[in-house]
């Protein structure tokens, strides 16, 4: 894919499984975490499991990632950065991220353009919290174990520094270039309906990042001065099979590693994006094909 600048980006796409010549279906631009690691053209379970369960699956690996040049793994330190400053996190990064789905809008038959989610872990949850406060263009999102507030990250983390050497200073020493970049200081521009999943004994991304990202989003969501009616319902929090009790949106979904294709369908259903009949069937009959051998 080429990027907003001119940049040629790496991608990969994944059909769902039994797709019809002719029929759209939604589809899932996935983010690798890191973010210094890479996807490559070798199977990832996650993507299996989509595809089968109806999903088209879209990856790449934007700046920043590895695999590649010195300069691509250091695009996105901050402009603070005194030796090789670059755009700082959601920035070129997020362009490829989003240049992946456009051309794969663009090149093929099965995407449909008009349901596309967003989902990734870790940094890949960051740049999923990043891209909902920056455009409406995805239909619903899952955040996991995401980076949501950079600067508190720096007190929580189990690599508490880690940053410093993406940022250029201390958390200290530049509150304002840790905040600047965070997904939490956009919760404002946020609309996209989100589902936050996290784990409780997180140690590199603590849960408090989660629950930063849905306290705020629950109170952007209140009536009060300056916010609007913005109680629509569009945060469903899941913590190791809790769900936050007595909201709007309520999965009770538990995540065992058996049943993670179920989240999938669950999680993005309960924030605005299924499979519909049709496409269940299809895949089905694709299922059934393929365990009598046909």
């Amino acid at each position: 894919a080429r990027s907003a600048d001119g940049t040629e980006v790496e991608c990969w796409a994944v059909p769902p499984a039994g797709a019809v010549a002719g029929r759209r279906y939604p589809t899932l631009p996935n983010v690798h975490g890191g973010p210094f690691t890479q996807y490559g053209n070798k199977f990832t379970d996650d993507f299996q499991l989509q595809a089968s369960a109806g999903f088209g699956v879209l990856y790449c690996n934007p700046r920043g990632s590895s695999g590649y040049s010195e300069q691509w793994g250091r695009a996105i330190r901050w402009p603070e950065c005194e030796h090789d400053p670059g755009s700082g996190w959601g920035e070129v990064d997020y362009q490829d991220v989003m240049a992946c789905a456009d051309a794969a809008c663009e090149r093929f038959g099965w995407v449909d353009p008009d349901r596309l989610g967003i989902l990734g872990g870790s940094y890949g949850g960051y740049m999923t919290s990043w891209t909902i406060g920056h455009t409406d263009r995805f239909q619903a999102a899952c955040s996991e174990r995401a980076c949501n507030n950079l600067l508190t990250m720096e007190y929580t983390a189990d690599i508490a520094g880690f940053l410093r050497s993406y940022v250029g200073a201390g958390h200290l020493d530049n509150r304002a270039a840790y905040a600047r970049q965070s997904p939490v200081s956009y919760v404002q521009d946020m609309t996209t309906p989100v589902l936050i999943i996290h784990s409780e004994d997180d140690l590199r991304c603590p849960i408090s990042q989660a629950e930063e990202l849905f306290v705020a989003l629950r109170v952007a969501e209140q009536p009060g001065p300056g916010s609007g009616d913005r109680g629509n319902g569009r945060v469903a929090g899941q913590v190791n099979g809790r769900s936050d009790p007595g909201r709007p949106l309520d999965p009770v979904i538990t995540r065992r590693d058996a049943d993670r294709q179920h989240l999938l369908q669950a999680g993005l259903a309960v924030a605005g994006l299924s499979v519909d009949s049709a496409e269940r069937h299809v895949t089905a009959d694709h299922d059934q094909a393929a365990a009598a051998g046909d």
